[in-house]
């Protein structure tokens, strides 16, 4: 896939190695979160359905369980028909207990909020739309950004340049690509 120069998107890029720290730990604290979750879905008798863990902005984030038509739900489980998953029931005993776990298992959060030296609007927003971060293929260069919203560029300042260049997807072939696979392209 190719992304041409007209592209719609916030872009940069950092090959700051404390911005790779902070990329490199986030991921780690997603992993970390991830490994809790299931023993969180163990304790809830539902280890035996396919876990369901988001993509994109909240990517790593558990967003429900995949449960096979005509199979039965686990005890404190509900069909969310618009996710397509089973998720927690807010309205029983065991749906309950399930959230408090999963919130008390810990997920960091979109990695916008984890990165430093990005916008303070940016870093602030509790869901950016289109957002991707992804490294080059050798590791050393982490690129980032968003779709822009419909009517042009966010309000949310600017990137702090000691840690980020901005890019443009149409002149980078590596960010291209890196946003591309990113975005599931």
């Amino acid at each position: 896939m190719t992304i041409p120069a007209t592209s719609p998107a916030v872009a940069a890029r950092s090959g700051n190695q404390q911005v790779l720290a902070a990329w490199a730990a986030g991921l780690a604290a997603v992993a970390r979160y991830a490994d809790r979750a299931r023993q969180v879905l163990a304790a809830a008798q539902a280890s035996a359905f396919q876990p369901a863990f988001a993509g994109g902005g909240q990517a790593g984030r558990l967003a429900g369980l995949a449960v096979p038509p005509g199979a039965g739900l686990p005890p404190g489980w509900r069909a969310d028909a618009g996710l397509g998953l089973a998720v927690p029931d807010p309205d029983v005993a065991a749906g309950r207990w399930v959230a408090a776990a999963l919130a008390d298992a810990g997920y960091p959060g979109g990695s916008w909020q984890w990165l430093p030296g990005l916008p303070p609007g940016l870093a602030a927003a509790a869901e950016v739309p289109g957002w991707r971060a992804a490294l080059s293929p050798d590791g050393s260069v982490l690129y980032a950004g968003c779709d822009l919203p419909t009517g042009g560029q966010p309000g949310w300042g600017p990137f702090d340049r000691r840690l980020w260049s901005p890019v443009s997807l149409g002149d980078d072939a590596v960010a291209a690509a890196a946003w591309a696979a990113e975005a599931g392209a």
